[in-house]
């Protein structure tokens, strides 16, 4: 698991940020948001309503990295 926040630098919206969070299984997902899990229900809430005008879009993909189809960059000692 773990939770990862990105800006756009080139091109795109510069004000745009992307956060991602990682999960192991779909068991995790079920767990709730992140931002539940980590200050719990209330104050979640509260982080939401003063998020309301300021999010202006709101996507989720679920992606499964498969090993033997994923190309890896070695370590520096390997690339020697």
């Amino acid at each position: 698991g773990g939770l990862a926040v990105y800006q756009s630098l080139f091109g795109g919206d510069g004000s745009e940020f992307i956060v991602a969070t990682l999960a192991h299984d779909f068991a995790e997902l079920d767990k709730g948001p992140a931002v539940r899990l980590a200050y719990g229900a209330e104050r979640a809430a509260a982080i939401q309503k003063k998020l309301a005008g300021v999010v202006a879009h709101v996507e989720r993909t679920v992606v499964r990295e498969v090993p033997e189809l994923s190309f890896r960059m070695g370590t520096s000692s390997e690339n020697r």
